[in-house]
């Protein structure tokens, strides 16, 4: 899963905090508990520190807060902390089965995780089918457009740019047989105009060149912990639309001019205008549905998820 999917979590909101906050000691034991042979006395060492930490837990409903999780989530190590600087002595404990606790319980919460990851995530078919949908659908909410004046929001290259966010590249064909068609069902384009073809094709690989161009330049993390990467969102919404206006541009006048200069009939185009109106339109469209998704959207996709992994583990 990447970027934006990878942080539909599929726990609540504290107890996803705590595993982020132990997750190098609390990686640390599971190796442990499933080694051939148990050290007992690391085994309790590391169940202390992970103990000690959760104290001490990130808070997640107020930034630089901190809340106590040692009784409320981490239960399973309590009983291993308890024996540490304990005058028991470690052969009268029985790690066995201590370990085979902590071992069964990360299966089962890895095993839930992956399940439901495969179910929403794995089945490309259904992500294409998915993205086209939500492509076509807030296309035709922008109705019909211009293609050389371009429209004041252009939603569909947010949409498009966060399905590459949720899904990955893998439904590049849902996304280029969205604008198909649209092309043919909203824009009446021409079906045999090669240009049209490659105007989809534009708006298909824009988003994709922008966030691998994040990703040279190490920005592609769009959370740190709970809180969105507002600046990192943004520099998306510009590379993404700066892509896509420059390509329309070179395709509308320079290709265009010299390969396909009836098709459609050649237009004047002021490259100011052209531009300036593309590039605004997409900066706002990728902002208006990026925002909403990742503040109304992804916490109702975070609490239906951890619905069903309550009602996995009942």
């Amino acid at each position: 899963m990447n970027t934006l999917g990878f942080f539909l979590f599929y726990k609540l909101p504290q107890e996803r905090n705590w595993y982020r906050f132990v997750d190098e000691p609390l990686t640390q034991l599971e190796n442990l508990c499933n080694a051939k042979v148990l050290d007992k006395e690391k085994i309790i060492t590391i169940a202390h520190k992970i103990y000690q930490m959760s104290e001490y837990t990130p808070s997640s409903s107020k930034k630089g807060a901190t809340f106590d999780a040692r009784d409320e989530v981490c239960e399973y190590v309590k009983r291993l902390a308890s024996h540490y600087n304990n005058q028991t002595d470690l052969n009268q404990i029985d790690i066995q089965s201590e370990c085979d606790i902590i071992a069964n319980e990360a299966q089962k919460v890895e095993t839930t995780h992956r399940r439901i990851s495969a179910l929403l995530f794995g089945n490309n078919l259904i992500n294409n089918l998915i993205v086209l949908v939500l492509v076509f659908f807030v296309t035709l909410f922008n109705g019909d457009v211009e293609a050389i004046a371009g429209t004041q929001i252009w939603l569909q290259i947010g949409m498009i740019t966060l399905c590459y966010l949720l899904f990955g590249y893998r439904v590049f064909f849902g996304v280029i047989a969205a604008i198909e068609l649209s092309g043919l069902l909203i824009w009446h384009w021409d079906i045999y105009s090669t240009l049209n073809h490659l105007i989809a094709i534009i708006g298909a690989i824009s988003p994709l060149l922008a966030i691998a161009s994040m990703r040279v330049f190490k920005l592609s993390s769009f959370f740190d912990g709970e809180q969105l990467v507002f600046q990192h969102v943004i520099f998306l919404v510009i590379l993404t639309a700066l892509y896509n206006t420059l390509m329309k541009f070179f395709a509308y006048t320079t290709i265009q001019n010299n390969f396909f200069p009836l098709d459609p009939a050649p237009v004047n185009i002021t490259a100011t205008e052209f531009i300036q109106s593309y590039l605004y339109g997409d900066i706002l469209g990728g902002l208006v549905v990026l925002f909403f998704a990742t503040l109304l959207v992804e916490p109702l996709i975070r609490y239906i998820l951890g619905k069903l992994l309550l009602l996995n583990k009942a």
